[in-house]
């Protein structure tokens, strides 16, 4: 299956200090002849860290631990809001997407969401270590449509 859809990020900074906030900007490009759908439910921007040997940093490989929910098993997530944008032949939608350089980890101890939108939640686990680093941003896997789902760029993290 050919790719429906390329990805390209785009940011107008290549060096950022610990703590800083990035604005980052997800190009999507429909390369077909025909106008394809795009769901856009919660789209976060989940942003993935890479050093330069490409093992992932922040947020930490793997997923999150949740504690039970006890609400959850009572909601309906039936009712949930929904978007789409339909993309014409060449046609391009730019998401941006905020990133804090900084090294993330799961929560601990949190309840499972029962209606999850976008990417989990992280927070905090201290600031990145000085040197270079891959910034990829993944797109949600109804966007793949047989293409790579991510993009990335490369900024260096200063004092």
């Amino acid at each position: 299956m050919p790719a429906d859809l390329t990805f390209a990020v785009v940011t107008n900074v290549t060096r950022a200090s610990q703590d800083a906030h990035v604005g980052l900007e997800l190009r999507v490009t429909n390369v077909t002849s025909r106008p394809v759908v795009v769901p856009v439910d919660g789209f976060g921007g989940r942003v993935e860290v890479l050093d330069p040997t490409g093992r992932q940093i922040s947020p930490p490989p793997g997923a999150p631990k949740y504690v039970k929910n006890p609400v959850c098993e009572h909601k309906s997530c039936a009712s949930a809001p929904h978007a789409e944008v339909t993309l014409a032949p060449g046609g391009v939608m730019r998401v941006k997407v905020r990133w804090i350089v900084e090294r993330t980890r799961w929560p601990v101890g949190e309840k499972e969401p029962c209606c999850s939108f976008g990417p989990p939640r992280t927070e905090a686990a201290g600031p990145l270590a000085l040197g270079k680093y891959r910034v990829r941003v993944v797109a949600p896997i109804g966007w793949s449509l047989g293409a790579a789902r991510s993009a990335e760029v490369e900024i260096e993290v200063i004092k």
